[in-house]
C-alpha cells in the first residue's frame, strides 16, 4: 500500500507574470486549440500538478504550452541515448511507485534546474510505507524538455553531478537522497529510461 501525502510548494511557485494567457498566440504554432484548448483553460491557475501535465499530454497538445513557452534552440543530441524524445504520462511513475513497498512522502514543483531547456517538472520523495518521519527517502527529480537536444544536454550536464540520471521520453530524471536509490533506478529500467553517464 502506498501513503501519499501532497504537500504544497508555495515558496517557489510562478511569479504572476510566467502565467500568462491561458491561450496561445494564433501565430506561435505552439498555441493551444480545440480539445487541447478546453483543457487548458482549466489549468490557468498557479497549482500546476502532475494531472494536469497528464490532462495536456493526453490532450496531444503541442510542446511546449502556455505558460512554459521557453527557447527550443540549442543543446546537443546524444543518439547514444536510447530513449525516444515522446510525451509519457507522470501516471506511469505513479504506477510504478505503486508496484514497490514504498510511500510517497511529497510531491513538489521544481522551480529551477540547473541546466538549460527546463519547461516543468515534479519532485518525488519516496520512503518506507506509511513515510515515518526522520527516515531517509529517495527524492525522484523528473523534469521536462523542450527538445530532446536540450534533454539530451542537460542529462549530461546533471550527470556530471555523480547522481543517477535518467533520460525518458521528455523527462530527465535524477535520483538523489539518503534512502536506497538502486530499487527505484530498476524499476526507471524496467520502463524503458536510458542511464546517463557524465
Amino acid at each position: 500500500m502506498i501513503i501519499v501525502a501532497l504537500v504544497a510548494d508555495d515558496s517557489d511557485g510562478p511569479e504572476s507574470e510566467e502565467v500568462g494567457s491561458p491561450m496561445g498566440d494564433a501565430s506561435d504554432d505552439r498555441a493551444v486549440s480545440g480539445e487541447c484548448e478546453n483543457v487548458h483553460a482549466a489549468h490557468a491557475v498557479a497549482m500546476w500538478s502532475a494531472v494536469m501535465a497528464d490532462e495536456m499530454t493526453s490532450a496531444e497538445c503541442p510542446w511546449p504550452y502556455e505558460p512554459f513557452l521557453t527557447s527550443m534552440d540549442g543543446g546537443k543530441e546524444d543518439a547514444s541515448l536510447a530513449a525516444p524524445f515522446e510525451a509519457r504520462c507522470y501516471d506511469d511513475l505513479w504506477q510504478m511507485l505503486s508496484t514497490m513497498s514504498v510511500g510517497v512522502c511529497q510531491v513538489a514543483r521544481i522551480a529551477d534546474w540547473p541546466a538549460p531547456g527546463f519547461v516543468f517538472g515534479f519532485t518525488y520523495a519516496v520512503g518506507p510505507p506509511g513515510c515515518p518521519a526522520d527516515t531517509a527517502v529517495v527524492v525522484m527529480s523528473v523534469a521536462e524538455h523542450a527538445t530532446r537536444a536540450l534533454r539530451d544536454a542537460s542529462a549530461h550536464d546533471v550527470a556530471s553531478s555523480a547522481d543517477p540520471t535518467f533520460v525518458l521520453g521528455r523527462w530527465v530524471i535524477t535520483l538523489t537522497g539518503s534512502g536506497d536509490i538502486q530499487p527505484i533506478a530498476e524499476e526507471l529500467r524496467s520502463l524503458g529510461a536510458a542511464e546517463v553517464t557524465a
